[in-house]
């Protein structure tokens, strides 16, 4: 295992639930099972399967253009639209 390459992967440790901690397990559980994206604000998944993902602040913003170098800003607009495979590296933690 020592001469595996890490993947940056790790693990906090720093909270720990004593043995019978009821309330505390229920908040971990929670945690862990919650949503890492707003369903509310998923607009619409299109025909091709783009994401069309409303910002959380409702005022329009220059977003980056997607098709773009990643330097210059895109439209302002309120939302975003995002190929599959980036939504989910997007909101996967």
């Amino acid at each position: 295992m020592r001469t595996w390459q890490h993947s940056d992967f790790s693990v906090d440790q720093s909270v720990f639930l004593p043995a019978g901690d009821q309330q505390g397990i229920e908040r971990l559980v929670r945690y862990m099972t919650r949503c890492t994206f707003s369903l509310s604000r998923l607009i619409k998944v299109t025909e091709t399967g783009q994401v069309i993902y409303q910002a959380e602040k409702a005022s329009c913003q220059a977003f980056p253009d997607p098709d773009g170098d990643g330097i210059a800003a895109g439209p302002k607009r309120n939302f975003q639209i995002l190929h599959p495979l980036d939504f989910l590296a997007e909101f996967t933690p």
